[in-house]
Order: C-alpha cells, then sequence, then structure tokens
C-alpha cells in the first residue's frame, strides 16, 4: 500500500510541474508579444535585439489564446 502511495505522489508531483512549466511557457510567449507590439509601436527600443522573431511570437500566441 505505501508503494502505490508513493507512486502516486510522485505522479501528482509530475503534473504539477507539467502544469507550471507550461503557464510558464504561455507567460513568456505573451510578453514577448507585448514586447513587440511596443517596439514596433515605437514605444521601446528594440533592446532585447529580438523583434526579427515577433511573427513567431505571434503565431505561438494565436496557438495558446487558440486553446
Amino acid at each position: 500500500m505505501t508503494n502505490i502511495k508513493i507512486a502516486f505522489g510522485v505522479l501528482v508531483f509530475i503534473l504539477i510541474l507539467g502544469l507550471v512549466g507550461n503557464e510558464d511557457f504561455k507567460d513568456e510567449v505573451r510578453a514577448q508579444a507585448r514586447y513587440c507590439e511596443m517596439v514596433e509601436a515605437d514605444l521601446w527600443p528594440d533592446y532585447n535585439n529580438t523583434f526579427q522573431y515577433c511573427a513567431k511570437a505571434y503565431e505561438a500566441l494565436a496557438k495558446i489564446e487558440g486553446e
């Protein structure tokens, strides 16, 4: 019985890590899309030098928002 409890606990822990990691990714994509919007509007300079990747950020954001 103890082995089952340990296995279940490990499984729950891994699932929680997966959920947190997924939300972390979504937050990063949203931040990149916001950065691109601000650079396009000439409100921020391209200080990260990542403006050339904005199309990918917008595509990833569309996938995230479409879920």
